[in-house]
């Protein structure tokens, strides 16, 4: 017996090891993917730190998020919520930039606009969407989502926009990674673009005082 009872030991002894190299494996590969979310944050935070144009702080964003992810349709959009419109700054879909005209907020904006967080659906797509009390659209001629992550971009408490991801070959394409990283990537364009705003204002108001006095001086 006791000889089964040291081979029994020593089996425990081998799974152990072998599960503590499998846990040791696994978060090897999450603090590589952690380092690789923090270079991929860093150099954006550096691009928009010296950006003060609207337009290409969405095009600084777009191209990022082009060479991070597995997604055939990438979309940038912002709401006008006064007037319930939304409008798209940036639209690749399978490889394609698209300009769309702007139209009224969808049912899956107003959603997030209302709820204030991120969506994720990895699976059962038209069925996850009724859950919510939307129905399921897939524009003519291009394929039905498998995949969807939208992220809000806010401003205080208001939701100000979306990031969008789209996967239409596989389920399961995004992971709560994806969120954390779309989350802070938000919440950085957010503050470029407020930034950029207030030094527009400025440059608006310089030009109005400067337009001002040269027509005071034009009547002295």
């Amino acid at each position: 017996g006791m000889l089964a009872n040291q081979a029994a030991v020593a089996l425990d002894n081998v799974n152990w090891a072998q599960g503590l190299e499998l846990k040791v494996q696994e978060r090897t590969a999450e603090l590589h993917a952690r380092v690789d979310e923090l270079a991929i944050l860093n150099s954006v935070q550096a691009g928009l730190a010296s950006q003060l144009d609207v337009n290409a702080i969405y095009e600084l964003i777009g191209e990022q998020l082009r060479s991070m992810f597995d997604s055939q349709a990438i979309s940038i959009i912002s709401f006008d919520l006064r007037k319930g419109t939304r409008h798209y700054h940036y639209l690749l879909e399978q490889g394609q930039r698209h300009e769309i005209p702007d139209a009224a907020i969808p049912p899956l904006s107003q959603f997030l606009i209302q709820n204030k967080r991120p969506i994720m659906i990895n699976e059962n797509f038209k069925e996850r969407l009724a859950a919510i009390g939307i129905k399921s659209q897939t524009l003519p001629g291009t394929k039905p989502t498998k995949s969807l992550l939208r992220v809000p971009i806010m401003d205080g408490d208001e939701v100000r926009g979306v990031i969008g991801l789209d996967n239409i070959d596989r389920e399961n394409a995004f992971s709560n990674t994806d969120i954390r990283l779309l989350t802070t990537l938000a919440s950085s364009m957010s503050v470029a673009l407020e930034k950029a705003r207030l030094y527009q204002q400025a440059q608006e108001a310089r030009a109005a005082a400067d337009a001002a006095s040269a027509a005071k001086s034009a009547f002295l």
